[in-house]
């Protein structure tokens, strides 16, 4: 009989915290992440532009009304000149000249997605690289200290 309550109990706390969303990796920081479009601008909102270094959960949001967007993470040397070659037939940039680290891939207006990952310090940019969304200023830059 207590060998049932404890695996009941068990049963019951796993299903509690399944419940809370527990998280399956805790991250050292979390950043919430707007993608957005407003007439013909569209961009990228951070709650920060930096963190620590370690792992980092960005929590996505596509704030658009009718256009689908990415979240990409890519280190960069400079905030000056990213280093990425143009791939102009698909207005946008060449993956293969970036180094992606993370990515949402395409994400419906309205969507919610949640990426981790574990960056060391350095300078890196958050693009949308969905066809002329970088040439239409979708980047930010983010420092990880």
């Amino acid at each position: 009989m207590k060998m049932k309550r404890l695996v009941a109990t068990m049963v019951c706390a796993s299903g509690a915290a399944m419940l809370m969303g527990a998280p399956a990796a805790q991250a050292d920081s979390t950043i919430l992440a707007s993608m957005w479009d407003r007439g013909k601008s569209m961009g990228f909102t951070l709650s920060r532009a930096s963190a620590s270094a370690g792992k980092i959960t960005f929590q996505v949001t596509n704030d658009s009304a009718s256009i689908t967007h990415e979240l990409l993470v890519s280190p960069v040397k400079n905030f000056m000149n990213f280093g990425y070659k143009p791939d102009a037939a698909e207005a946008r940039v060449d993956e293969g000249s970036m180094n992606i680290i993370e990515e949402t891939h395409g994400m419906k207006p309205g969507t919610y997605k949640s990426i981790t990952v574990d960056l060391k310090p350095g300078k890196y940019i958050i693009v949308c690289n969905k066809p002329g969304h970088f040439s239409d200023g979708m980047f930010l830059p983010f420092v990880v200290y």
